[in-house]
């Protein structure tokens, strides 16, 4: 496979960053690549605008070209709540040998936020951090996945934005790569990355602080999974239970609470409730299923959103 254009896949479907997203929306964006089998080439993309509480999409395209080969996305979106799986795997293709397999989803959510009884502080979002990786350890073979978080001012400008991902290439250790980490430094710090089930399973939760200078603005958060890997192969990367968001408060310079203040949103959507540890996800449970398992369980599916209350 062309090592370029896996670049630039893996780049669209990890970095699904929230820019140009309007306020309260909700939107995925993936791609599957079967190298050889032209069927296996997919480029699922939704988006609910105006989105409110109540909505919420379930991407999923599985491709199966033959009997014994995969190519799968699936996840969830919804306020507060993003998850997000890839796949590929399938057995040795004798006759056309170093043929590449690709799958990417990306998921997000953007919310506008009114800061009640505050036009200067910080937001205080207690936020968890989920997920297994497994695939051949090989060259040529990647897993990876991205968590990102920005905020625009009133009038669309960028005011924050920071990442944390986590990155196994080829047969080297999986470890974190943070960019613009100051907002997620407390999160970086208690995830770890550790060996587990022959991959290495990701966890971490902590609570984020995001400054603010004026009370109307537009938080985004955006989750992604990628894979690759040469047939015959397996990879995949299971953050289906990731990302989870909740326990917002509202604090002053000193980081102390402020008396009264408090946040409503363009959805609708509490932030103030407590993260549900473990409860989000599509399912995800850490195992990499068989190709034969998918095809039986998802062939045939294709792609499906499920959006319930769309207008307000």
């Amino acid at each position: 496979m062309n090592r370029q254009k896996m670049s630039v896949w893996l780049a669209a479907a990890v970095l699904l960053m929230p820019l140009g997203l309007p306020a309260s929306s909700l939107r995925y964006s993936g791609q599957t690549r079967t190298e050889g089998y032209a069927a296996g080439d997919t480029d699922p993309f939704f988006e609910v605008d105006p989105a409110l509480n109540s909505d919420f999409l379930l991407p999923n395209a599985t491709v199966g070209p033959d009997a014994t080969h995969i190519s799968a996305i699936t996840g969830h979106v919804s306020f507060g709540r993003l998850s997000s799986y890839s796949h590929v795997g399938g057995a040795e293709i004798i006759a056309t040998p170093d043929l590449g397999y690709f799958a990417g989803l990306g998921v997000a959510f953007t919310d506008s936020v009114t800061i009640h009884g505050a036009s200067t502080g910080f937001l205080s979002l207690d936020i968890s951090f989920d997920g297994q990786m497994t695939k051949s350890n090989e060259a040529d073979s990647i897993a990876r996945a991205n968590l990102n978080l920005m905020t625009f001012s009133s009038l669309g400008l960028v005011t924050n934005s920071t990442g944390i991902g986590v990155n196994w290439i080829n047969q080297t250790a999986a470890v974190l790569a943070p960019h613009n980490a100051d907002i997620f430094s407390d999160l970086w710090a208690a995830t770890t990355v550790t060996p587990n089930g022959g991959g290495y399973r990701t966890q971490g939760q902590a609570t984020v602080l995001i400054p603010f200078v004026e009370s109307n603005f537009d938080i985004s958060f955006s989750l992604g999974t990628a894979v690759f890997c040469h047939i015959g192969c397996v990879s995949t990367s299971d953050f289906a239970n990731t990302l989870l968001v909740g326990g917002a408060r509202i604090l002053d310079a000193s980081m102390v609470e402020i008396p009264g203040a408090f946040l409503t949103t363009g959805s609708g959507h509490d932030y103030a409730a407590a993260v549900n540890e473990g409860g989000g996800g599509g399912g995800g449970s850490g195992e990499v299923p068989e190709p034969g398992t998918w095809m039986m369980a998802v062939g045939g599916i294709g792609m499906i959103v499920w959006r319930k209350n769309r207008r307000r």
